[in-house]
């Protein structure tokens, strides 16, 4: 997640560069919220069907490939649609790995391992604006 928290940071650069208000900028941060929210449940059936790191494997993929692009974007629409994959690929990837710690943990550690889990992807989300602050500040 510090990876995706870096990009708020970015996102009021884009909208300057590609001519947009702020209130488009939010609706980027919205769209990324869209794809998880549809995929969440799709996510979970094909990580049963197919496995989990495969389906797993699948969704960093995903958020990979569509962050590239979205650095790379050349219009707004651009980023809208790689935002959007990148929810799509972040809600594969979470629900896939929150359905193998359930797999691999007893019932006397499941706690432990998901709030490990929890705890580690809110300190990405902690660090990232940070970071993408500085990136933002640093090379504009």
């Amino acid at each position: 997640m510090m990876g995706q928290g870096v990009i708020a940071p970015v996102l009021p650069l884009f909208a300057k560069e590609f001519g947009v208000g702020v209130a488009m900028v939010g609706f980027t941060i919205a769209v990324f919220g869209l794809g998880r929210f549809f995929t969440n449940i799709p996510a979970g059936l094909a990580s049963e069907r197919y496995g989990r790191r495969r389906v797993m494997l699948a969704g960093l993929l995903i958020v990979t490939v569509s962050s590239l692009l979205m650095a790379l974007s050349h219009s707004f629409l651009e980023l809208v649609i790689y935002r959007f994959t990148t929810g799509i690929g972040n809600a594969i990837y979470l629900t896939s790995a929150i359905t193998v710690l359930a797999d691999i943990s007893t019932q006397e550690n499941r706690a432990r391992y998901m709030s490990l889990q929890q705890g580690s992807l809110l300190l990405g989300v902690g660090i990232g604006p940070g970071l993408g602050g500085l990136a933002a500040e640093f090379w504009g």
